[in-house]
């Protein structure tokens, strides 16, 4: 389990958060006892501030993480303005470009002005394939990988759905997308290859989205 918390170390840019990662992991001891390990993820040299917001009564933290392998997350770091992973819990942190410039359209979109103008949302991994991620953003559309982050398509007709604060991966391979003040949509890749999905192929149409307000 994770935990955001906010650092007393000083930001190096004015109106930065500086956000930081709590992790709580169970252990199973030799004498079948069970015992809690806390660790504090404050490794500024790699991660300078992870992104947490307020929508009315809920503060979200913006990361994902994998349910087969909790080591591996994935973040914004709005100090330095760009998407990272970690493969160690958090411990350190990897930037990717490549998937920043995706996101970004090479900076069309601004990736954090401040603490109510940022651009990545949410970072969701599918529960049941671990391959698949969505991210969600403020009005970029969604991201979707199916082969665990090399290759990204951004969904076509997704920019209509702003201020995007969650994806649900549902039983039936379809995915429901919730967004602040613009209702629930769901859609479904027309061609759904878990995993053999190739990012140059149109693989979701605009007509996969129903609003279901």
């Amino acid at each position: 389990m994770y935990f955001p918390y906010g650092r007393a170390l000083a930001s190096a840019t004015p109106n930065v958060p500086n956000i930081g990662l709590i992790r709580l992991k169970k252990k199973i001891n030799t004498d079948r006892s069970v015992s809690f390990e806390l660790t504090t993820m404050d490794t500024v040299s790699t991660m300078g501030s992870m992104m947490i917001y307020g929508a009315d009564f809920s503060w979200p933290t913006v990361y994902g993480f994998d349910h087969n392998n909790p080591d591996k997350l994935l973040a914004p770091d709005v100090m330095n303005k760009v998407m990272k992973w970690s493969q160690d819990g958090g411990l350190t942190w990897q930037a990717d470009y490549n998937l920043t410039n995706l996101i970004t359209e090479h900076n069309r979109y601004s990736f954090f002005d401040s603490p109510f103008n940022f651009l990545v949302w949410t970072v969701s991994f599918n529960p049941d394939d671990s391959r698949q991620i969505i991210i969600g953003t403020k009005d970029a559309g969604l991201l979707y990988t199916s082969d665990g982050g090399s290759r990204w398509c951004r969904i076509p007709g997704s920019k209509q759905v702003p201020n995007i604060t969650s994806a649900w991966w549902d039983f039936d391979g379809s995915v429901l997308i919730s967004s602040y003040g613009r209702g629930l949509w769901r859609f479904k890749p027309a061609n759904f290859t878990p995993g053999g999905s190739d990012c140059s192929v149109t693989i979701f149409t605009s007509s996969a989205f129903r609003d279901f307000r």
